[in-house]
């Protein structure tokens, strides 16, 4: 154990350490939003957006946008959700900054982190170990002129090949406080620790009623075996250390605490196998 720590830990400085994309003079890429009226976390609202690093322009078209988070909403810089659409209104994949297409991506604000590159780095560090982690990229972004600062614009965890790699059939949960949950709609518990468990992708009503009951089951008694011992048996251990590690060297809160986790893995009986770091974690 104490190997993988000092590992992880020059994993860590490794990040730090890492070449810089540019210079602190050169400018960071530009994200200009229009939309009309105030951006509501209630549905997506319509609207475009442009995407441009310098001379080279990544996405101007119409998007989908909505605001992310729970707690953070109370924050006078707001994260949002934002989704790629074609002019009928479906999804649309694009790749945005030398990150692989998609349609669905987040503005993160870090309000809360005044050095702005918290996340940022601890997403790294888990990449470099090995686990999967949202690709970033800082930007500037305005709204209709008005400018509101650095953002990261990043990837939005999702079960597919340039994500979260899992082979079928694989399911990725989200693991909340219960105001969020009911927020968000139908949820279920864990059956020692009661936190509620909602189904982030595919969501719960693309899964059939079986499906549904399976994954209950399943992490379920991966619960169990954590309290009670046999844990092994039902998550990677590897990617349980490592997402532990993670969390600890980057003080996140939510690593011991009622806070926003995700989960994902294989709905397999008895094994699981996953690649996330941060705020994720694998089972089955």
């Amino acid at each position: 154990m104490l190997g993988r720590l000092t590992a992880a830990l020059l994993v860590g400085a490794g990040a730090l350490c890492a070449p810089a994309p540019g210079t602190a003079a050169d400018a960071l890429p530009r994200v200009s939003i229009s939309v009309k009226g105030e951006i509501s976390d209630a549905r997506k609202k319509t609207g475009r957006m442009v995407v441009r690093d310098g001379g080279r322009m990544f996405y101007r078209g119409r998007i989908g946008i909505e605001r992310r988070g729970q707690s953070s909403q109370r924050f006078p810089k707001k994260s949002w959700s934002v989704e790629l659409r074609d002019r009928n209104g479906d999804n649309r994949d694009v790749a945005l900054l030398g990150m692989p297409a998609d349609d669905d991506w987040v503005l993160y604000a870090p309000y809360n982190d005044k050095a702005l590159v918290r996340n940022v780095v601890a997403y790294a560090t888990a990449r470099r170990m090995g686990r999967y982690a949202a690709r970033t990229r800082f930007v500037e972004v305005w709204h209709y002129g008005r400018y509101h600062g650095v953002y990261v614009l990043m990837e939005k965890p999702k079960v597919q090949r340039d994500r979260i790699d899992l082979a079928e059939p694989a399911q990725l949960l989200e693991w909340t406080f219960r105001y969020q949950a009911r927020q968000k709609g139908r949820y279920f518990r864990l059956p020692v620790s009661g936190y509620h468990i909602l189904f982030e992708d595919p969501e719960r009503k693309d899964l059939p009623r079986k499906r549904r009951a399976k994954v209950r089951r399943s992490i379920g008694a991966a619960e169990r075996a954590v309290y009670r011992g046999g844990w092994r048996r039902h998550l990677d251990a590897g990617a349980a250390v490592d997402y532990v590690l993670v969390n600890e060297l980057f003080k996140n809160r939510p690593c011991g605490g009622r806070r926003t986790r995700r989960r994902c893995g294989r709905c397999a009986p008895g094994c699981s196998s996953g690649s996330c770091g941060w705020t994720a974690t694998c089972t089955s």
